[in-house]
């Protein structure tokens, strides 16, 4: 089936109303509408239903008061109404329309000005066709006693309410939706289009639901009319059109557009809404059609309930008619008039899981060890793959699982992990296994290590000692020593661990450091040494008083010519020959420049970068020496310079060093080899190259091939890599071999093993109807190979793609489909997939399959530009251009499903905005004017059209400028001789709207030198470095960019320079808080100058901010404090944007403690039918202190029918069989495994066993299950019985605008109403379906159960001024009501189905269910026992036969009903409801 996935249809809008008012509509004659307020008169005869829409253009109305209170002697008061139009425009429109008031004995009301006659209430209102403004009037005598109370807070009462529109034009059997919008006393405004009352005048012309318009008879009139509460009825006129109506855009949303289900989950309900240009939404998901793509996965029904059926991924689809077809299907320009839009739906679960880093950074192997220091934590997070990007095999759709997947820790007293992946350490040091299963995969496991030694785990700063290095006699000194100040306060010297290349110099002509280690001074002057370690650096500034001048009389630099490709890079060494005759390598100390930097950049070590087609010189300078060497890159038009190897040679053989390894568990680490054979007859060591894992990281690791004993045990690792397999099998015995761990068999005479696997490609491409032959050959432990490709596991991860094949052994892959378009994922879907193949315990091999319509021409799978083989730009990106530069190149090419490249020539181009960017014919993008614009091209390819979007800024360049000293328009530079300068470059751009924007330079200069003998220039965006000679002197330095010039007089001179600050230290260099009485801090800031000069700063005059504010923050006079939170931190100052670091580490904390894990006692593993046992759950927190959580704990049993466990952690064995328990508290689960033996009377062998004897009681049926349900003894039964008694005699009518009388729950409503338990709105509406909170819901059942207000201590977020704080209260002291683990009660929460179901078996005791719950989605459910016993006692009838939906949100009319029923069935009340 041909399935359409079309969200958007585009049609251009010529409705005008004057061409509707002649033939296109039919009389009105039939319609008769009254008059009245809000009620518009029938046409005449013969003209549309058209009412004056200027008032229909309203998007606001706001009076000047909500509600209005006068006093008698006042007599009146005046007030005004605003009107935001949708136009942006707004108009007072206080005197138009028509005013009245709802009671005119207390007041009357004449455009706008309310005059006060009487004592009392009543309401205002001004009608102005489509929208109605309400406002409440409270007139008094004027005397205190009548001043009304302050009432407890009420419902927010309607002000103003509004329709989208007052006339609707649309076809026969087509929907137009109307939306009503209240604005209310609180200030909020919503839609309550559903809560209003719709009727149409004529349903034989048009006809309406819940605002939802749908034309019957083309070519007439009608009237529909909507009514809110008491509020006057407004209406709208409505034609039935016989042309189609074209409009602008219409948008097909779904409520989800991925849904992940199990195969045993319940019916999933999917919603449906058409958008309009306004962005106005309707809901039609029982206006169309729904469909399924594979109902062998999912099936959907006419309301959108998605059913799942068996393990796959399919779509589900929604088609919509929204008019009729235009055009002659098969011919261009036809239109079928509907919109077609899908969910994808996975059925479960994901079919792979992987491991990441919290932040998702990175991604690590499912058993990656983790290290910790005692009393610390980390988070691991796993994620559910449900599919892959078949263009990359990344992922591109999945869940984070991590809480879903069940852990089990081998020791606890190590390390514990929580639900959301976070890992404990304890206080006790050792090594431990996480292992993790979820769902069906396997489980998978890793290590934890807790060590002191890793307390010391993130460096904060690094700080030199001596803070900078001043030379005065241009001889070499010794480094500074480099010291880690770590998280946990320890200071390290680590200057022996920063690598060589790890040490950089901002200016080598002046300083660095050498291959010796020592600071080496070239020229006078000034520079900065950095040395990183652990992502950090410590800044050294050298400042060099005096240095023999370097000579040098010649220099060799290797090599002395190079060509290059673009993107690859080659590094220079620099050896001169000094005066003396010595030869020194000078390569730190050179300065380095690139003639064309376009073509090839030059960083200050000396290292190339080959960036663009053509030849450029380097120029290298030492000692008054220069030499240049010519770099040529080159590059074919339109492609890479260097194409990328089609695929890996095949291996055709590999050989391990050690097929079986035996360690000790207690030696240390050993390494083996893999040696791959290529078909091309050479041979490789493959060791470090593909992927190596463990099958069980308990036993031993491995990485590059190096393994690591864990414990004893045996296992296997493996090295994946371009097809091939290889198979280590590791024995770990302990140090005198005498473990009695079973190992693997090692007789002598065993068969041979099989060692590695060989598959035949990695790479498939084959024509669509074709079969492409793969091979998997099994290399043995004697050196022959088999042909195992049949006894090998072939699975197709979307076999619509391609298939797998079998022919008498061989194996062949069936390539079948080339895919169909799939634009929600913002690519087309071709004929790429995946093949997995598994052969016994090995890791399987995944091989990339592209199917294509002919043969050897893969399908395109994505457009791209590019202006070199690495720099590659696809959908979105974004350039910014300069007004008139010239042409920028941008290559168009094709990525096919084979991952090749090919020139995309003959494409479109067109553009959003014209006349801002135009494209040459070699694809050079010229800025012609500023704006923003996009630029769309279009390909073609194997009849498929290709459509991709680049985004162009251009902007005027105003100028270049620098951060130097300026005079004169011209910058002024100082260097001392053989030294230089660094300084910075910024430019001014102004956009379309002639706004000016400063930012760094984002180019290369073009730079003239007066007198190149003084100083040299280097371009080292976005600065510039001028390097002096030995002479002195000034010269003019003149840069050109873009045709804007900037000036640099440059002089040299031995005289002192104006010093620098090159950089901030701290004394002392940082804190420890470990104490609750130590007081903030104030460190000592000084400025190291590049004269050497230190000054002290101001603190108030650095800019100050916290790494992290819950482990240390500033105080308000800018003093460092600790703040609640253990852990390290850098405070961090700036001064004139030199930033310091100050490292902050508080060892105490007066925090309250966390639970860090749960323990259950006793290890439950074993009962007898009819049997209970006591848990007890205890939590170690993070003092390391032990709590009794037992009451707080929530037990749940996964098979009730075997075992149960109440809410107090009792278990009661029911019958043979197995049950699992999980006990859950603050995050940890534990998990119990019982075994229940059915209990024995003898007349067989084995013990007798007995059911352990009940408690003790005076009441022997205190655990006895009622006759009937017993209300609680601490609420007054009779006195409710007597009140609700009272409510069901009273015969005054009770109705609510939104509650029709034969609505299911309309008697229950009513009765509620009159018994004083709920309450409607004051627009006369009760909300039936809003849902209700956890406060609304205890403030029901405390009226209901006639409950007092109780002020005890409650919850931590339910304070003494809180609306339900009294009924909150009441409730939990009788133990009604329990709240969270964390003390909290959540107020505002919507409370769910099986919440409210618990609180009802708290206060009446329903005892246990006889039977099974009839409901399959409660299986295992914490609130199974409390939902099986209401529903027994007819108190819960389920949202369908099967399903009662425990997690969903309870609505008023919900709980209302389940209320009264729970009251009925233990008062015998004797209501039908």
């Amino acid at each position: 089936m041909h399935h359409r996935r079309v969200v958007a249809k585009a049609l251009s809008f010529t409705l005008v109303f004057a061409l509707l008012a002649g033939s296109l509509f039919g009389s009105l004659a039939n319609a008769s509408p009254g008059t009245g307020v809000g009620v518009e008169p029938a046409p005449a005869a013969g003209q549309p239903a058209v009412q004056d829409a200027a008032s229909a253009q309203f998007e606001s109305l706001t009076p000047s008061e909500s509600n209005v209170t006068i006093a008698l002697p006042d007599g009146s008061h005046a007030i005004t109404v605003d009107a935001t139009y949708k136009d942006g425009s707004a108009k007072d429109v206080t005197t138009q329309g028509v005013w009245t008031s709802m009671d005119p004995a207390i007041a009357v009301v004449d455009r706008g000005v309310i005059t006060a006659k009487a004592a009392g209430s009543t309401e205002v209102r001004l009608n102005l066709g489509d929208a109605v403004v309400n406002v409440p009037v409270t007139v008094t005598t004027g005397a205190a006693e009548d001043a009304p109370q302050q009432a407890e807070p009420a419902e927010p009462t309607l002000v103003t309410y509004l329709l989208s529109t007052l006339n609707v034009f649309v076809e026969a059997d087509t929907n137009f939706p109307v939306h009503l919008h209240g604005t209310f006393s609180d200030g909020s405004t919503r839609d309550i289009t559903a809560d209003a009352v719709w009727s149409t005048d004529d349903s034989a012309i048009a006809t309406v639901s819940h605002g939802m318009i749908k034309g019957v008879k083309a070519g007439e009139s009608t009237f529909v009319r909507v009514k809110y509460g008491t509020m006057p009825t407004l209406s709208i006129a409505v034609t039935v059109q016989k042309e189609p109506i074209p409009f602008q855009l219409f948008g097909l949303l779904l409520s989800e557009d991925v849904l992940k289900l199990m195969e045993t989950d319940a019916p999933h309900k999917m919603y449906a809404d058409l958008e309009y240009p306004d962005q106005d939404r309707y809901e039609v998901t029982n206006l169309g059609k729904w469909y399924s793509g594979d109902e062998a996965v999912a099936t959907v029904d006419a309301n959108g309930v998605i059913t799942p059926v068996g393990k796959g991924m399919t779509y589900i689809y929604f088609e919509y008619k929204y008019t009729a077809p235009t055009g002659k299907e098969g011919e261009d320009g036809y239109d079928d008039g509907l919109l077609v839009t899908s969910v994808q739906v996975f059925v479960g679960g994901p079919i792979k899981l992987e491991r990441f880093t919290p932040d998702m950074q990175q991604q690590l192997d499912l058993d990656t060890p983790v290290t910790l220091p005692p009393r610390s934590f980390q988070e691991i997070t796993i994620m559910g793959v449900y599919s892959e990007d078949p263009r990359t095999g990344q992922n591109y759709n999945a869940d984070d699982v991590t809480g879903d997947v069940e852990w089990t820790v081998g020791d606890k007293s190590i390390a514990t992990i929580n639900d959301a992946g976070r890992i404990f350490a304890g206080a006790k040091e050792g090594t431990t296994t996480i292992t993790g299963r979820y769902l069906a995969f396997e489980p998978f496991s890793f290590q934890v290590t807790v060590t002191k030694e890793a307390a010391a785990s993130q460096v904060l700063n690094l700080v030199a000692e001596p803070t900078f290095v001043e030379i005065t006699d241009g001889k070499p000194v010794r480094q500074p020593i480099i010291k880690a100040i770590y998280n946990d306060g320890t200071v390290e010297d680590v200057t022996s661990r920063i690598a060589d290349d790890a040490w950089l110099a901002s200016d080598p002509s002046v300083a660095y450091r050498g291959n010796d280690g020592s600071i080496v001074a070239e020229s006078a002057g000034s520079a900065v040494v950095g040395a990183i370690y652990n992502d950090q650096i410590a800044i050294i500034p050298v400042i060099v008083k005096q240095a023999e001048p370097k000579t040098a009389t010649s220099l060799t630099v290797t090599p002395g010519s190079l060509s290059l490709q673009i993107g690859k890079q080659e590094a220079l060494s620099v050896e001169a020959e000094m005066a003396d005759g010595e030869r020194l390598d000078k390569t730190a100390a050179a300065a380095y420049r690139s003639a064309n930097p376009q073509v090839v950049s030059v960083n200050r070590k000396g290292e190339l970068t080959a960036v663009g087609k053509g030849t450029a010189a380097i120029e290298v300078a030492y000692g008054g020496q220069l030499r240049t060497i010519t770099v040529e890159v080159a590059a074919t038009a339109g492609m890479p310079a260097e194409q990328p190897e089609t695929a890996p040679k095949r291996i055709t053989g590999v050989t391990v060093s050690e097929p079986q390894v035996t360690l000790d568990v207690t030696g240390g680490p050993r390494a083996v080899t893999v040696q791959a054979a290529y078909e091309d007859g050479t041979s490789a060591n493959v060791t470090a190259q593909g992927k190596w894992s463990t099958q069980d990281a308990g036993v031993a690791t491995v990485k590059d091939g190096v393994l690591t004993p864990v414990a004893p045990g045996s296992t296997r690792v493996h090295l994946a890599l371009d097809g091939a397999v290889v198979a280590v099998r590791v024995t770990v015995k302990d140090g005198d071999f005498s473990s009695n761990v079973r190992m693997a068999d090692e007789g002598a005479a065993a068969e041979p093993t099989v060692d590695a696997l060989l598959l035949s490609t990695t790479k498939v491409l084959v024509e669509k109807g074709a079969t492409y032959p793969v091979q998997l050959l099994a290399v043995k432990s004697d050196g022959t190979t088999e042909d195992v490709s049949d006894q090998a596991q072939w699975s197709v991860y979307d076999t619509d793609i391609a298939d797998v094949v079998k022919d008498n052994g061989a194996v062949g892959i069936l390539g079948k489909s080339t895919g169909t378009a799939n634009p929600d994922q913002g690519y087309q879907k071709f004929g790429r997939t995946t093949l997995t193949v598994a052969y016994g315990d090995f890791t399987p091999t995944i091989v990339n399959v592209s199917v294509s319509e002919k043969p050897g021409e893969p399908d395109v799978l994505d457009i791209g530009f590019r202006t070199s083989e690495y720099n590659w730009y696809f959908e979105g990106s974004s350039f910014r251009l300069y007004k008139g530069q010239a042409p920028y190149e941008l290559k168009p090419f094709a990525l096919d499903t084979t991952g090749e490249t090919f020139s995309a020539d003959g494409g479109q181009w067109t553009f959003s905005q014209p006349g801002i960017v135009a494209v040459n014919d070699a694809s050079g993008f010229e800025a012609l004017a500023t704006g923003e614009t996009d630029a769309v091209f279009t390909y073609e390819q194997f009849g498929v059209t290709y459509s991709r979007t680049l985004h162009f800024e251009v902007v005027d360049l105003q100028g270049i400028q620098s951060d130097a000293d300026q005079e004169d328009g011209v910058y002024r530079v100082d260097v001392h001789p053989q030294g230089s300068s660094l300084v910075g470059l910024n430019e001014t751009v102004t956009d379309q709207d002639g706004q000016s924007h400063v930012g760094p330079l984002s180019g290369f200069v073009d730079w003239q030198i007066e007198d190149p003998e003084l100083v040299a220039v280097y371009d080292e965006q976005p600065y510039v470095r001028f390097v002096a000679g030995t002479k002195e002197g000034t010269t003019r330095v003149t840069g050109t960019y873009f045709g804007h010039t900037i000036a640099f007089d440059v002089t040299v001179t031995k005289n002192p320079i104006k010093p620098k600050i090159m950089t901030i230290v701290t004394d002392p260099t940082h804190y420890v808080f470990d104490d609750a009485a130590d007081q903030p801090v104030a460190p000592v800031v000084k400025a190291i100058y590049s004269d050497a000069t230190v000054q002290t700063l101001d603190n108030a005059d650095l800019t100050w901010f916290s790494g992290d504010p819950t482990i240390a923050d500033l105080t308000e006079d800018g003093k460092i404090m600790r703040t609640n939170r253990k852990g390290g931190t850098n405070v961090v100052g700036q001064y004139k944007g030199i930033p310091v670091n100050v490292p902050v580490i508080a060892t105490y904390s007066d925090a309250t403690p966390v639970a860090t894990g749960l323990t259950v006692t006793p290890d439950l593993n074993a009962m007898t039918v009819g049997g209970t046992q006591p848990l007890k759950a205890t939590a170690t927190m993070s003092d390391l202190s032990e709590v009794d959580v037992t009451d707080l704990a929530m037990f749940e049993s996964k098979n009730p029918d075997v075992a149960t466990v109440g809410t107090d952690g009792v278990v009661t064995a029911v019958k043979a069989g197995t049950a699992k328990l999980r006990v859950y508290y603050w995050g940890f689960n534990e998990y119990l495994t019982v075994t229940v033996s059915p209990a024995s009377s003898g007349g067989g062998p084995g013990t007798i066993i007995t059911p352990p004897a009940p408690p003790a009681t005076d009441d022997p049926d205190q655990d006895a299950t009622p006759e009937t349900p017993v209300l609680h003894d601490a609420v007054d039964g009779a006195s409710v019985k007597d009140r609700i008694g009272k409510a069901l005699a009273d015969a005054t009518p009770v109705a609510f605008s939104d509650v029709p009388a034969a609505s299911w729950s309309a008697s229950a409503i009513a009765l509620a109403a009159k018994a004083g338990f709920v309450e409607g709105y004051a627009d006369g509406s009760f909300a039936p379906k809003k849902n209700v909170t956890r406060a609304e819901f205890a403030a029901m059942l405390a009226k209901a159960l006639g409950l007092g207000e109780a002020a005890p201590e409650s919850f931590t977020d339910v304070k003494a001024d809180h609306w339900a704080h009294g009924a909150i209260g009441a409730l939990k002291a009788l133990g009604f009501i329990n709240g969270y683990g964390d003390g909290s009660f959540r107020p505002n929460q919507p409370i769910t189905r099986a919440e409210m179901i618990a609180i009802l078996a708290r206060v009446i005791d329903f005892g246990k269910a006889a039977g099974d719950s009839p409901f399959t989605d409660v299986n295992g459910h914490w609130a199974e026992p409390a939902i099986a016993a209401l529903t027994e006692a007819g108190v819960v009838k389920g949202k369908a036969e099967h399903a009662f939906a425990p997690n969903a949100n309870a609505t008023r009319e919900e709980s209302v009903a389940l209320i009264l029923r729970a009251l009925d069935a233990c008062l015998n009340l004797g209501l039908e409801l």
